[in-house]
């Protein structure tokens, strides 16, 4: 009985190694090649808005750079900068060389050094400095704090509705354009179309507006 266990261990042993010799010798797990990965890993638009990207983000993009530009590009066209004050009235202001100013109320921009740099995160240099330039009375500093004069100057009732479509884009521009319906102040009725373009462009700085207005 004896005889026939060792017999049978032996040839379970002999099989074993049989194995083990068809596959090398090497029992070990080999690893799974990694499967490509087909995702864009640079998905950062705002970075470089011309690099590989989905349509509707980069016209989310856009969008949001322009209405970042604009409301900083009304501050010194249409209106001022908000006051600090919720109720600005005659003990809140101050008078400088005929022009009555408020206290600014933003988070970030504080005084004018402040205000130049976030114009130039938005803007070319040459618009920057034509805001400032052509305004120089528009903002000031008081006691190292920004002050803003009042100025609203009402929208343009011959403005009506506007369409913005990306017109054109190369790996260094993007046009940005507006086609605005023209009214008839009187009526109301559409009496023609302008075209406005918002050049989004690549300079020394990073992706800046080089090319702004304002219709309202």
């Amino acid at each position: 009985m004896i005889k026939k266990i060792l017999i049978l261990m032996s040839v379970l042993t002999l099989l074993f190694m049989a194995g083990c010799d068809k596959s090398g010798g090497n029992s070990a797990v080999q690893p799974t090649p990694p499967e490509e990965n087909n995702e864009n890993v640079d998905n950062n638009t705002d970075q470089d808005p011309t690099n590989p990207y989905n349509a509707e983000d980069l016209k989310e993009f856009i969008q949001q750079k322009y209405a970042d530009a604009k409301e900083a590009f009304f501050w010194f066209t249409v209106d001022s900068m908000p006051p600090k004050e919720e109720n600005v009235d005659f003990n809140s202001i101050k008078e400088v060389d005929g022009l009555y100013y408020y206290k600014v109320g933003h988070d970030t921009i504080k005084n004018m050094n402040d205000l130049e740099a976030y114009l130039k995160t938005l803007f070319s240099d040459k618009i920057t400095k034509e805001l400032l330039i052509l305004n120089n009375n528009h903002y000031i500093d008081i006691d190292g704090e920004l002050w803003a004069a009042d100025a609203i100057r009402g929208a343009d009732i011959s403005v009506g509705n506007s369409i913005f479509t990306i017109s054109e884009k190369n790996d260094s521009k993007i046009v940005y354009t507006a086609n605005v319906e023209k009214l008839d102040p009187e009526s109301g009725e559409v009496v023609g179309l302008d075209r406005y373009d918002y050049i989004y462009e690549k300079t020394d700085s990073g992706w800046r507006w080089t090319q702004f207005s304002v219709y309202e």
